[in-house]
């Protein structure tokens, strides 16, 4: 990726002071000869608009809201005013607002406030139409840059070497770091990611959370950081410096490096869409950058934008390349997987499959598409007009996922997947809470409501897995802050009890995870370490057999801060700190191995772990087996990898007869007692007696009288048992319900085994089989 630069001179005949963008991809430029020029999308002037009686030093367009573009404009003055002036150059108002020049001025995201500093060392809050609403700071001493936090509730400023954070509500605390050797003259923070970005004298730029801690520092480049600025949609940054413009990665490795001949850059600005930068210059020229060389791959296919309206796509199997031209408009955004690569430009977006070339879908879009995700069988788009939309491959809308407060541009790649049947969205209203919808509807997934994941703090990071077939096999991972990789279903299989479901840690210190597309296979690199599970479900059947089904190799290689770009097949993708792109190969095995059991081939299954006599495979075999309830199989796969302990429960289950009891006790086995108990008595007829003495064997004596007393049947039962697990461990009885069941009911072990003996007869009656060797479950407490 990198920037096609133009530098443009001759329109202005000072320095440029600002520009800024429209919502409509126009670009206005103020300069100290006192007049505004307005310029097209592709870097050509447009006219002059207006001539001012004051140097301009800082602008900001309004922003816009859905549909709706704004026409106005802010711009600060060395004569100490804010002008609030329209599109058509007509001043609408004029506030005197600091004792000197007004250095820096910036609309909230929400466009509900207007903030601005000087060299009076003021920081003031301003409403809408231009009203003092409170001075935010006073420092004595000059402030050259601030910004808005994306809840607009925060702004930061440069308060000489330091960042400070004030909160715009009274009584919240600032927050204070020293950030930079020298004065910081630039600063910005961007909604989506939510990281701040700073430029300063001491030639660095540096790159921070929300917290103040450092995430990137680069070295000196040779001239001061004039101006900085993040690309909307949170993945790049621009940084400004005299005749020096540079395009970074978020993790702050840099992209590329052009060298126009400006002068000093003093203000940057994206278009909406985030494909093209304009920049204002000491010289009198305007710079303008188009994002191009952005580079995609998937399976054989390399996909590259070579320019603004031309994508190079490479079949590197046949090497045949093809050239796709959209003379319709620039290439704001594209995605490449799945058998389709989607393209978007600012109205339209076209969808190519890669067996044909020639003949693409088209959708008309009523607003520029910031991003893309694909899955299997359709597409989803973002945008700021219509929100998030689903699409299939042949070009038909599918649905349009809504919920309060749902804010397109506050979303990125990381806050949002998409699978065959769900989408999850991260709620950035309420960053703890993840809400799933249903693809082919739109709606909530459960009971009219948002299907919803409450994690305990900030989830960061979310991802649906690709391969399974339906909601009840679909599981959900997600990062949170504490850098902690979590994974849930997405429905809840516990029948009668609480919809949400049951939450599972992973693993510790995760930088970055992925699914793979051929199999519900979760990769992270955590620690030092890239880990693969092959069967991460089993973290809710077994976590023994989790840490067995799975594998971890050192990952130094890859250095600080990796990201994992793709796992495809057999080969994981990882992107370094300093912009590397590495590869990592995993065994094929156990795609080949969910292949099989999803087409209910268990013998090919039990085949191939025979051929490839691998540890974690049979243990992946396992867990498998036992989640579809094949217990001959999971016999064989635990005794392959000499798991005596549960082989031999599992040899006990196949002696239970009834399937009812044979799911509770797998069901209990998944450390799910409630599920266990409820199957039991959902039977038909309900299995009375199992149920109550499935809590006997947990010793949950209450809920054992409980169900006894409830359906007036083995109350002797548990009373007898509860005697005799009293007498064992020498202790008397204290609660005050068995003690007064224990003065109105006899215990006789004659009559109470004539009643087991009785079930266990109904039970196998109904099954339909003879009567078996008792169970270890029905053996009496000695």
């Amino acid at each position: 990726m990198k920037l096609e630069v133009k530098c443009r001179t001759g329109v202005h005949k000072e320095m440029v002071t600002a520009v800024a963008w429209t919502p409509d991809n126009e670009l206005y430029s103020m300069s100290d000869d006192n007049t505004v020029h307005r310029w097209d999308g592709s870097g050509d002037p447009a006219g002059k608009v207006t001539g001012l009686d004051a140097f301009v030093t800082s602008v900001d367009w309004f922003p816009s809201s859905g549909a709706r573009s704004s026409d106005l404009f802010a711009a600060a003055c060395s004569d100490g005013t804010v002008r609030l002036i329209t599109r058509a150059g007509r001043e609408e108002k004029k506030v005197s607002a600091h004792m000197g020049a007004v250095v820096c001025i910036r609309w909230s995201p929400d466009g509900s406030a207007l903030c601005s500093c000087g060299e009076d060392g003021d920081v003031k809050i301003w409403s809408r139409s231009g009203n003092l609403r409170s001075t935010l700071m006073q420092t004595g001493h000059s402030l050259y840059a601030l910004a808005w936090s994306p809840d607009s509730e925060s702004v930061v400023v440069g308060a000489g070497r330091d960042l400070a954070i004030k909160g715009v509500q009274a009584g919240r605390k600032q927050l204070r770091w020293p950030a930079h050797e020298g004065l910081v003259i630039a600063v910005d923070w961007n909604m989506v990611n939510d990281l701040l970005l700073s430029g300063g004298e001491d030639c660095s730029y540096r790159v921070w959370d929300s917290f103040g801690r450092q995430m990137f520092q680069s070295g000196g480049l040779g001239y001061t950081i004039t101006s900085v600025k993040w690309c909307p949609n949170g993945e790049t940054f621009a940084v400004g410096a005299f005749n020096t413009l540079r395009l970074c990665d978020k993790t702050g490795w840099s992209h590329s490096r052009d060298r126009p001949q400006s002068g000093s850059l003093t203000s940057l600005t994206w278009t909406p869409d985030g494909t093209q930068l304009a920049a204002a210059g000491g010289n009198g020229s305007v710079v303008f950058g188009q994002v191009i060389e952005r580079s995609l791959e998937w399976d054989i296919f390399e996909a590259v934008l070579v320019s603004p309206f031309k994508i190079k796509v490479s079949d590197v199997g046949s090497e045949v390349v093809e050239e796709l031209d959209f003379s319709g408009g620039r290439v704001v955004e594209m995605s490449l997987g799945f058998g389709h690569l989607v393209a978007a430009t600012h109205n339209q977006v076209l969808i190519y499959s890669v067996t044909n070339w020639n003949t693409p879908y088209i959708l008309d879009m009523r607003g520029a598409t910031s991003l893309i995700v694909q899955a299997e069988t359709q597409f989803l788009t973002l945008d700021t007009v219509q929100g998030v939309q689903i699409w299939t491959y042949e070009g038909r809308h599918v649905s349009n996922p809504r919920f309060q407060n749902l804010r397109a541009d506050y979303l990125s790649g990381r806050a949002i997947s998409l699978s065959e049947d769900a989408v999850a969205i991260l709620d950035r209203s309420s960053p703890k809470c993840v809400r799933v919808c249903d693809v082919a509807t739109g709606r909530p997934l459960a009971d009219g409501r948002a299907a919803e994941v409450v994690h305990e703090c900030e989830v960061e990071e979310v991802f649906l897995s690709q391969f399974s077939k339906g909601l009840s096999e679909r599981r959900l991972a997600f990062i949170d802050r504490n850098k902690e990789l979590w994974l849930c279903p997405v429905v809840s299989r516990s029948a009668g009890r609480s919809s949400v479901p049951a939450k599972h840690k992973l693993h510790t210190q995760v930088e970055s995870a992925a699914w793979n597309d051929k199999g519900d296979i979760l990769t992270a690199i955590a620690d030092g370490r890239l880990i693969t599970w092959y069967y991460p479900n089993a973290v809710a059947i077994d976590r023994d057999l989790l840490v067995l089904a799975s594998t971890s190799r050192d990952a130094a290689e890859f250095g600080k801060s990796p990201r994992v770009v793709s796992f495809y097949g057999a080969k994981v993708m990882v992107r370094r700190a300093d912009g590397a792109l590495l590869s990592a190969a995993v065994a094929p095995y156990p795609a080949m191995l969910y292949a099989s059991v999803q087409g209910q081939r268990w013998e090919e299954a039990v085949r191939l772990c025979r051929l490839v006599q691998s540890r974690e495979l049979w243990a992946c075999m396992g867990c498998m087996a036992l989640n579809g309830k094949n217990l001959q199989l999971a016999e064989e796969a635990l005794a392959a990898i000499q798991e005596v302990d549960k082989l031999e429960f599992v040899q006990h289950v196949l002696k239970v007869s009834s399937e009812e009891g044979r799911n509770a006790e797998l069901a209990l086995y998944r450390r799910c007692p409630e599920e266990a108990e409820s199957i039991l008595l959902q039977a038909s007829p309900p299995l009375i007696y199992r149920a109550i003495k499935l809590n006997i064997r947990l010793f949950r004596w209450s809920r054992a009288l409980e169900l006894a007393v409830q359906h007036k049947t083995h109350v002797d039962t548990v009373l007898g048992y509860r005697q005799a697990f009293l007498k064992s461990s020498g202790k008397e009885e204290t609660d005050k319900r068995f003690l007064q069941f224990n003065s109105e009911v006899a215990v006789d072990w004659e009559v109470i085994s004539a009643k087991k003996e009785k079930e266990r007869e109904d039970e196998h009656a109904r099954a339909g089989s003879r009567r078996g060797p008792s169970s270890g479950m029905d053996r009496e407490m000695k």
